[in-house]
């Protein structure tokens, strides 16, 4: 392969005065800014290694974007002016994998920060002086995916685990309501996504199935995976199809998920079919290298013109597409 290591781990927008940016975590640590109305990429600084996480919050009533990965340090930086805000020891023996921006009980307090990594523990933070305010444990080991959700008006945290679990977790109390069980292999990968108004939990990992949790009973709604054809032929036969992301996308024609992975471009599916609606990114659009689009991060964009997908990992540049598989921007 052309590379060893994705160029891209990690994408997020952040909402700023001057509009949407977008932020992208690379594997030399390097954070990179972009306005996809202006184009070009700035950066707005190192960590001392591969960038695995990143997210947007608001601190003292500013946005900003924090940064996590291989050196254990959360950083938190000023996407407008470029510049380090502070910096806080995270997880002391192991590299951080996921960040979660937990929203401000008020509106006169700052937001909190979930991070969570190869430590197996899973910290609530107060960004204003890193400073925890508790913290839960993954009984195994390492986790590979974590997302934040709201159910019954109180949030909910899952996470994605090298034993083929997804966990959910009462945030505030610490406490583990359920342990969902059914994948083959390393889970990578989970995110809410809303059908027919229920919040629903989407995961993914080695076995290249999507499953759909139902959170508050704890119960398995169904699985996805893309019928044979020559696409699927060609991921199989190179020994990919391994799903490393996934998003939620809102339309005027209902809500998508987006997957992706060791395969090239995105998949998308019609979550409350469970019917795959077709790809994005791919055809060659994307690098033409081995490894063409293979996806490690997911992020939506907004645009009037409809739903975007911010798309990194394997290709040299974060690349926007909308929803249908028309690229809009490419290469940032």
């Amino acid at each position: 392969m052309a590379s060893i290591h994705p160029k891209y781990w990690s994408v997020c927008r952040v909402d700023t005065a001057d509009g949407a940016l977008v932020v992208a975590g690379r594997n030399s640590g390097h954070i990179e800014v972009w306005n996809p109305a202006a184009g070009g990429a700035r950066k707005v600084g190192r960590g001392k290694g591969a960038a695995l996480a990143v997210c947007p919050v608001q601190l003292r009533g500013q946005p900003v974007v924090v940064s996590a990965g291989v050196d254990q340090t959360i950083w938190l930086w000023d996407p407008v002016t470029r510049r380090q805000v502070t910096r806080y020891t995270g997880h002391p023996t192991e590299r951080i994998t996921q960040l979660c921006r937990l929203p401000a009980p008020s509106a006169t307090e700052d937001d909190r920060l979930v991070t969570a990594g190869h430590d197996g523990l899973i910290i609530v933070l107060d960004i204003t002086n890193g400073e925890a305010v508790h913290a839960m444990t993954e009984s195994a080991g390492a986790v590979q995916g974590m997302c934040l959700f709201e159910l019954d008006g109180t949030h909910r945290l899952a996470t994605a685990s090298l034993d083929a679990a997804v966990r959910i977790f009462d945030v505030e109390s610490g406490a583990l309501l359920h342990t969902l069980t059914g994948h083959e292999g390393w889970i990578h990968a989970v995110c809410p996504v809303t059908v027919n108004g229920e919040v629903l939990i989407a995961s993914g990992g080695d076995d290249g199935i999507i499953r759909l949790w139902n959170p508050k009973q704890g119960t398995l709604v169904r699985t996805m995976k893309p019928r044979p054809s020559l696409h699927t032929a060609g991921i199989e036969m190179s020994g990919g199809g391994t799903i490393f992301a996934l998003r939620e996308v809102h339309s005027d024609n209902g809500t998508w998920l987006a997957a992706g992975g060791d395969f090239p471009g995105v998949w998308l599916w019609d979550a409350t079919t469970g019917r795959g609606a077709g790809w994005v990114g791919w055809g060659g659009a994307l690098d033409d290298t081995p490894e063409c689009g293979w996806v490690r991060a997911l992020a939506t964009y907004p645009s009037e013109t409809g739903p975007h997908l911010l798309i990194c990992g394997y290709d040299k540049a974060v690349n926007l597409f909308t929803a249908t598989g028309d690229p809009t921007f490419q290469g940032f």
